[in-house]
């Protein structure tokens, strides 16, 4: 998947403030950090490489039951509709359907990475009351339909259809050259750029995906893709990927299953939290960017989150803001006697996301295209300054005999809406709404859920990363903690991160340049506990003195591998 320009998505987070502690005065600075996007899996195209297509920051949420997966893959780009085309390998003939943006910003919102720093004082030597300053609000910013039947001969043609605004063929992946005459001929674009990276998915028993939005459609109809297909493990392409990936892209893996999942066939790195910015997180993607860099082939993961799925359960049905349930009736909608009136009931019954201001923000824009099926945007609204969003919003207004008798020019190759409320709420309720149920039965079907995080450079897309599962390792907290005693009296101050406690005078910035980013380097099995590769020791003169310090230990002690025999299980690489 791509975007037209090398740009990662810049999320902002909140730096919030904490109450006090019972031990000591303090304040608790919370920082949630937004990783970079991650890119799953497949190869956005461009027809011409003039104007190529490049990959940058999207995601990809696997749930697997047995030997079905499901890989739930947002897609974001840039560009003309003519211009986009997406080609993914399965392993299988899969069953496609569109899902639903939400399920993304669920998934990142309750399980984003969040820094805790705790300030104390040292007993006898501060005041009694909170220490302020280093829990001020602040935010930051991380870069952050035809067919049917095996093909015959050299068609490779399984079957095609369309879902949503997408049409969709299934192909076999026997021969190159029949795969890339039949992508020729229907117009779905492959840059040659892609060439070598096809190669290592052509054979016998192996399929493609191919995409292309349908006439009429936009790049704003863009939707998740859900592809449901027999598989033991999970997998993102990445070989494939390089073909248009940017340096040091994001990868981001959610996994909904019965247990922890791990990178089977990459290495697992823990970030070295004396080198993370606790302030202000500002340095976190870098500082991952480091960390993988330091593993062999520069090939690893971090596990963001680790632990149950009740963090996300029910989220996509509730209204937050209304603690009700969203989306009201379907018969009640289609009863909506005019456009505006339909609209109304979508704002009052919370089908927008359910983290949007739906008193005023507008809704959805996937929402907005069904409704704009049977109630055009006017042509020449824009050049008056009447948004989209205006439009819909006030359509009492604008769709008043009083306004297009007063701005005639305006309404000018307009042809006027055709309400049909029944039909309308039928569209809405299986194209938009489905897929959110849909996606929160997904959540709901599996107890366990992990979130994992890399940055991959196009030459380091040299294998792709498989997924398995291991019960025996410990969950993994989004929230990592740290804790700052401030001494007196010639007490030294120490700094306590994650399972380390070193004097924080000397922890200077040369010091901390001259660590490695990542704590530990270590391979997880699909059983017992991880087998180190490496582990990062402060020197001795970093190390704090014992006793006398008043330092709280950090909450959510850092997991450094125990050592054990552990015999590395590799899947057999593609052909």
């Amino acid at each position: 998947m791509t975007s037209r320009s090398a740009r990662f998505r810049v999320a902002s987070g909140v730096l919030s403030r904490g109450g006090m502690r019972a031990l000591a005065a303090c304040a608790v600075a919370v920082v949630s950090l937004h990783s970079l996007e991650a890119a799953a899996c497949g190869c956005f195209a461009a027809p011409t490489v003039v104007d190529p297509v490049v990959q940058a920051g999207e995601r990809i949420a696997f749930s697997v039951d047995g030997s079905k997966v499901t890989a739930y893959v947002q897609i974001q780009y840039t560009g003309s509709a003519t211009s986009f085309a997406w080609l993914v390998p399965v392993p299988a003939v899969p069953e496609v359907k569109v899902g639903t943006d939400e399920l993304f910003e669920v998934l990142d919102r309750n399980t984003r990475p969040q820094l805790s720093l705790l300030t104390t004082v040292a007993p006898g030597c501060g005041p009694s009351g909170p220490v302020f300053g280093c829990g001020a609000a602040a935010s930051y910013a991380v870069n952050r339909g035809e067919g049917g039947g095996p093909a015959v001969g050299g068609n490779p043609l399984v079957l095609r259809d369309t879902a949503g605004p997408y049409d969709y063929a299934v192909l076999k992946a026997d021969s190159k050259a029949d795969l890339q005459q039949w992508l020729d001929d229907n117009r779905f674009f492959v840059p040659t750029t892609s060439d070598a990276a096809l190669a290592p998915y052509v054979r016998p028993g192996a399929y493609f995906l191919a995409l292309k939005l349908r006439p009429g459609q936009t790049a704003g109809d863009l939707r998740p893709i859900v592809l449901s297909y027999a598989s033991t493990y999970p997998m993102i392409p990445l070989v494939l990927t390089s073909a248009t990936a940017v340096p040091h892209m994001g990868v981001q893996v959610f996994v909904l299953s019965e247990h922890r999942s791990i990178p089977r066939n990459y290495h697992h790195v823990q970030l070295n939290p004396l080198k993370l910015d606790w302030a202000t997180a500002a340095n976190y993607g870098a500082l991952v960017t480091a960390a993988v860099a330091e593993a062999p082939q520069k090939h690893a993961f971090v596990t963001e989150y680790a632990g149950s799925s009740e963090v996300v359960r029910g989220q996509l049905l509730v209204a937050a803001q209304y603690g009700a349930a969203r989306f009201g009736v379907q018969s009640e909608l289609g009863q909506q006697p005019t456009p505006a009136a339909f609209v109304g009931y979508l704002v009052s019954y919370a089908f927008a996301p359910p983290t949007a201001d739906t008193g005023g923000a507008p809704l959805p824009a996937a929402l907005l295209n069904l409704v704009e099926a049977q109630v055009p945007y006017p042509p020449h609204f824009a050049e008056h300054g009447v948004t989209r969003e205006q439009f819909f919003a006030d359509l009492t207004r604008y769709l008043s005999s009083e306004s297009q008798s007063a701005h005639p020019d305006w309404y000018a190759e307009w042809p006027g809406a055709h309400y049909d409320g029944p039909a309308l709420a039928a569209s809405v309720f299986e194209s938009y709404v489905q897929p959110i149920r849909d996606a929160d039965a997904m959540l709901g079907a599996h107890p366990y859920l992990t979130r994992m995080f890399t940055t991959l450079s196009p030459e380091d897309m040299t294998e792709d990363p498989v997924f398995a599962f291991n019960a025996s390792l410990p969950d993994v907290a989004a929230v990592k903690s740290a804790t700052r005693v401030t001494g007196c009296n010639g007490v030294a101050t120490t700094f306590s991160a994650e399972g380390y406690r070193v004097d924080d005078a000397r922890l200077t910035q040369p010091r901390k340049d001259a660590m490695p980013a990542a704590a530990v380097v270590e391979l997880l099995g699909e059983e017992g506990p991880a087998q180190t590769v490496s582990r990062y020791a402060p020197e001795a003169d970093l190390m704090a003195m014992a006793g006398g310090q008043g330092c709280a230990v950090a909450e959510g002690a850092f997991f450094i591998g125990l050592a054990a025999v552990w015999l590395v299980v590799r899947r057999r690489k593609l052909a």
